[in-house]
């Protein structure tokens, strides 16, 4: 009884973080919203509504979130960086150890459904990437970082990625951050 409660709460749980898209905090910049030609008065109004709180299953919203926030699974193969920082950090005693717990609590679970909020490039201390790898786990991967979010997907995670993070309201809203790990140990870009 006590392992169908647990496991109700992690469905519970993920549901809400996947689905709901309530917590999702949209980083809008001027970029987001360039004014042009198409540029119409019903642009104008939803920009305004989006200072609000807008409700989580606004459909505007939504329809913003899936067609400029959300970034489809790869069907490439997959292109890791095979660095010895990358591949020392696995053997690790943390790590090992919660990779055990995980797959023991889930009972080696294959085809779940996962949120790695803090992403970071994908690879690098992914809490994800070894179920995904070898259990053929799918999800969404969360970086509000944008150097780590286009090293996700350099990466071709087998995941959606969002270009966003998640927040303590259940509405977009603006808040400071401050980013410890704003790049990754190798620099894509270079």
């Amino acid at each position: 009884m006590r392992a169908l409660t647990s496991r109700r709460l992690v469905s519970t749980a993920l549901l809400l973080l996947c689905c709901s898209g309530a917590f999702l905090f949209l980083q809008y910049t001027n970029k987001t919203f360039l004014l042009d030609e198409k540029h119409s008065r019903a642009d104008d109004e939803f920009r305004a509504r989006l200072l609000g709180p807008v409700r989580y299953d606004d459909p505007k919203l939504l329809d913003l979130i899936k067609t400029q926030h959300m970034y489809p699974p790869s069907t490439l193969p997959y292109n890791l960086l095979s660095d010895h920082e990358y591949e020392n950090y696995k053997n690790m005693g943390f790590y090992m150890e919660a990779m055990k717990v995980v797959l023991h609590y889930l009972h080696n679970k294959t085809n779940g459904i996962f949120v790695e909020a803090g992403a970071l490039d994908g690879q690098y201390l992914s809490n994800t990437l070894e179920l995904e790898k070898n259990q053929d786990w799918t999800g969404l991967l969360v970086e509000a970082s944008y150097i780590n979010y286009k090293s996700i997907l350099l990466k071709n995670r087998k995941a959606w990625v969002s270009h966003s993070c998640l927040a303590v309201h259940p509405y977009p809203h603006t808040m400071s951050t401050k980013v410890e790990f704003d790049t990754p140990p190798i620099d894509p870009f270079n």
